[in-house]
């Protein structure tokens, strides 16, 4: 799975290890945030989805973006 990230991201991000079980990436630029939207969008199923939407609200407000919310 990392590798996997690492390469659909082209090395954006990075991973923080935090316990025994549990790893976040890390993404802290605006160009990292926009791959992640691009890769995920319109592929959630689960209420995840309305938390998403607002990311993508808060990013076309705030960077002059004019992404699509998912359908």
């Amino acid at each position: 799975m990392y590798i996997l990230l690492q390469t659909r991201l082209g090395g954006i991000g990075r991973f923080q290890h935090s316990g025994n079980n549990v790893i976040r990436y890390i993404i802290g630029d605006n160009k990292g945030i926009l791959k992640i939207i691009e890769l995920v969008h319109g592929k959630f199923r689960t209420p995840k989805n309305i938390t998403f939407n607002y990311l993508i609200e808060l990013f076309n407000f705030k960077y002059n973006h004019n992404i699509p919310p998912p359908k």
